[in-house]
C-alpha cells in the first residue's frame, strides 16, 4: 500500500513537471532527509559538484516561507544565482516550487515546466503533502516479534481472532496475548491505533 500510494504522488508530481523535478523532505540545516528526484544525471551531477543546494533558491526561499513560487519569482528575488542560471542554460527556462509545512516538517518541491493554474497547485499540494506524511520521519525499526507480526498481517487483511487463530493454528486467547503484547510495545490501545503505528513505520 506503501509503494503504490509512493508512486501515484510522484507520477502526479511527474505529470505536473516538462523534463524533471526533485523533492525533498524533512529539512534539516539545508538538506533533507528524504529526496527523490527526476531531473538528468548531467544535471544531478553539476548540481552536486557546484555544491549548489547550499545557494539553491528553491530550498532557501522554500524553507523560509510556505505557498507557490515561479523560478521567475525567485530569479527576481535572488538575482544573477548560479542555480537559476545554470537551469536557464540547460533549457529549463522556467518552473514551479511548491513549499509546504506538515506537523512541522519542511516539504519542498521543485520542477520545470510552464506556470501552474490554481487547479494544478492544488495537484501538486496534495502529491506533495502525501508524501510529507510518507516522509517526514524516519520509521523506527520493527520492534515487534514474528509472532506479534504474524497477528497484526491477518488483522491488516481484514481477519478477526477466531480466523487468525485458526490460520496460525493456535489458541484465540494466545492470539489475544500477541496483541496485547503488541499494544504495549507499541504504546498503541486499539487495533486501528496499532495498524496505523505499524503502517506509518513500514512494518507491513
Amino acid at each position: 500500500m506503501t509503494s503504490n500510494n509512493k508512486a501515484h504522488f510522484l507520477s502526479e508530481l511527474a505529470r505536473l513537471s516538462k523534463t524533471g523535478f526533485s523533492i525533498g523532505v524533512g529539512f534539516h540545516d539545508g538538506a533533507p532527509t528524504w529526496v527523490h528526484s527526476t531531473y538528468s544525471d548531467g544535471w544531478v551531477d553539476r548540481y552536486v559538484e557546484e555544491g549548489w543546494m547550499a545557494v539553491d533558491p528553491t530550498i532557501l526561499h522554500g524553507q523560509k516561507n510556505a505557498g507557490h513560487f515561479t523560478w521567475g519569482k525567485l530569479s527576481e528575488l535572488y538575482p544573477d544565482n548560479p542555480v537559476m542560471l545554470g537551469a536557464a542554460e540547460a533549457g529549463m527556462k522556467e518552473g514551479n516550487t511548491l513549499s509546504l509545512r506538515m506537523n512541522g516538517v519542511c516539504a519542498i518541491f521543485s520542477g520545470d515546466g510552464p506556470i501552474w493554474n490554481n487547479t494544478q497547485v492544488q495537484q501538486a499540494a496534495a502529491a506533495t503533502s502525501g508524501l510529507a506524511f510518507m516522509f517526514g520521519e524516519q520509521p523506527m525499526p520493527c520492534i515487534l516479534a514474528n509472532p506479534e507480526m504474524d497477528v497484526v498481517r491477518l488483522m491488516a487483511d481484514g481477519a478477526k481472532d477466531r480466523e487468525i487463530a485458526e490460520r496460525l493454528g493456535v489458541k484465540i486467547e494466545t492470539i489475544r496475548k500477541r496483541r496485547e503484547k503488541a499494544y504495549d510495545l507499541t504504546g498503541t490501545r486499539s487495533p486501528a491505533s496499532l495498524l496505523s503505528f505499524v503502517i506509518r513505520n513500514c512494518w507491513l
